[in-house]
């Protein structure tokens, strides 16, 4: 009967009898008795012990803790908020932009109404699409020993990690490999900071964005966005030079609420692929993402490289292409303290 089995008073009953009472190994009439098993000088008792020199330790099972550690990405943040364009094929997207019309007080019978002028009312709005990839390779012998399902779980970070660059292109990219992010979108209205953040600073970066485009389908999705560095800064502001309370810690007894990840009735989100001078404010609701293809998931263990590798090849790959509508949705500065 294995140990396990047994009851805890019989596990007690027999670790009392291993190590306490007379053992009986006579042969050919000749008797000798022990207790427990002694050294070799014949002195001390010996217990039986998860441990190398009792043997115990091969008699003590191995536990595998199949929960992987793994550093965690910061997603969520932006793509959330914007605006998601399903197509079905192609990729360059061509819309268009327009002015707004005009008119004018004073009109009498017999006037000629003017004119409204037509140049520049329509511009192009075009949008490339753009292809997101990662690849690794995995042995198959490791596949198959592990207890770990490591294609869920590669499959699962790249989704993760995908969520995580679409946040970054929605504020820094480039537009020429990868969407253009509010940072480099012209138009934009550009706040100057001094050598330290001050509530001024953050007022008119709100207020660099008019009423006007708040409109109610996209007012919630108005944001400020920074570093952690950023926010950790607005919100240690001074009530004054003798007065340590803080500014936007809120509350009765104006002690902190800083987890909120708010500021001035809007959300502050964090993007580390800004540096700690860049911040903007902006109506993500205005921020066109196109999505020609979501995350695939590819594998394959076929091709001469693979076969005699032994490995099998995870790709994955998604296309997008975005950009602001408009710069006037957005106020951004680049000379935060850094």
């Amino acid at each position: 009967m294995a140990f396990e089995r047994l009851t805890d008073h019989e596990k007690s009953l027999l670790c009392h009898l291993a190590e306490k009472s007379d053992w009986d190994d006579s042969k050919e009439g000749r008797s000798r008795t022990t207790k427990g098993y002694r050294s070799d000088n014949g002195s001390g008792i010996k217990a039986l012990i998860d441990d190398v020199t009792s043997g115990g330790l091969e008699a003590a099972p191995i536990v595998f803790d199949d929960r992987v550690i793994e550093a965690p990405l910061l997603y969520g943040e932006l793509f959330p908020q914007v605006t998601t364009i399903p197509l079905d094929r192609g990729r360059r997207i061509e819309g268009i932009s327009t002015g707004t019309v005009t008119g004018g007080w004073g009109g009498v019978d017999d006037s000629a109404v003017s004119l409204f002028n037509t140049a520049s009312y329509v511009s192009a709005f075009d949008t490339t699409i753009y292809r997101w990839e990662g690849a690794v390779r995995i042995g198959l012998d490791f596949l198959s020993d592990t207890p770990i399902d490591f294609g869920a779980h590669i499959t699962r970070q790249y989704g993760e990690r995908l969520l995580e660059d679409l946040d970054d292109v929605i504020a820094v990219g480039n537009g020429t490999t990868q969407p253009e992010g509010i940072i480099n979108k012209s138009g934009t209205t550009s706040v100057a900071f001094g050598a330290a953040t001050s509530i001024g600073n953050y007022e008119s970066l709100r207020f660099g964005v008019h009423k006007r485009e708040h409109k109610p389908e996209v007012k919630a999705s108005a944001v400020f966005c920074g570093t952690e560095t950023s926010y950790q800064r607005v919100k240690a502001l001074n009530v004054g030079t003798a007065d340590a309370r803080r500014l936007f810690a809120g509350g009765s007894t104006n002690v902190g609420t800083y987890d909120d990840y708010s500021l001035m009735g809007r959300p502050y989100k964090i993007n580390e692929s800004l540096s700690n001078a860049q911040i903007f404010y902006a109506i993500l609701g205005r921020y066109r993402m196109y999505r020609r293809k979501g995350l695939a998931i590819r594998t394959s263990t076929e091709g001469d490289t693979l076969i005699r590798a032994n490995e099998m090849l995870i790709v994955a790959m998604a296309r997008y292409g975005g950009q602001l509508e408009r710069g006037a949705c957005a106020a951004i500065t680049t000379t935060a303290p850094a």
